[in-house]
């Protein structure tokens, strides 16, 4: 049986479709906020600070390049009653593309955490432990460069940020 050029391009576009699916499928990285000093370290879930009494309800957040203009919450989730959570990120070259990353976790309660993150190249078998110390919870902080970026756009188009009438 003889196929035709049409047929042999086809089935190739097919095989590197699927391949990319494959490849896009995302980053998960698993794990735990628990009652401690704030702070946030990658280890493995036999660490004593992830045996720790786990924290339920604590809303975090993964940021992706926080300092920049293209910053972007790439995953949220909420720890369950034990503290665990997990961070489906979606995006492409997550783990290891070299890039900034920033968590941040917060729960009524406990103080507010904010802090930059490397991401493991290798997720599996790795835990985000997340110790959280009881205190006054605040809002998330949005960047400093926030207030900057408005006046960038302003640069490019006067009417941007602008009272509407």
């Amino acid at each position: 049986m003889k196929l035709s050029a049409t047929a042999i391009r086809s089935s190739a576009v097919l095989s590197l479709m699927g391949s990319l699916l494959l490849v896009g499928c995302g980053y998960r990285l698993d794990g735990r906020v628990v009652d401690g000093f704030s702070g946030v370290s990658i280890g493995r879930a036999d660490d004593p600070d992830a045996r720790k009494s786990g924290i339920g309800g604590a809303t975090i957040e993964l940021v992706r390049e926080p300092d920049t203009m293209n910053r972007t919450v790439a995953a949220r989730a909420t720890s369950d009653d034990a503290g665990r959570f997990t961070l489906e990120v979606n995006g492409f070259g997550a783990g290891w593309m070299e890039e900034q990353w920033q968590i941040r976790v917060r729960r009524s309660g406990f103080e507010t955490i904010e802090t930059d993150l490397q991401l493991p190249r290798e997720p599996k078998g790795r835990l985000a432990i997340v110790t959280m110390a009881r205190g006054k919870s605040r809002p998330f902080r949005e960047p400093e460069n926030s207030r900057r970026l408005i006046d960038e756009a302003r640069s490019y188009d006067a009417g941007i940020g602008g009272t509407l009438r």
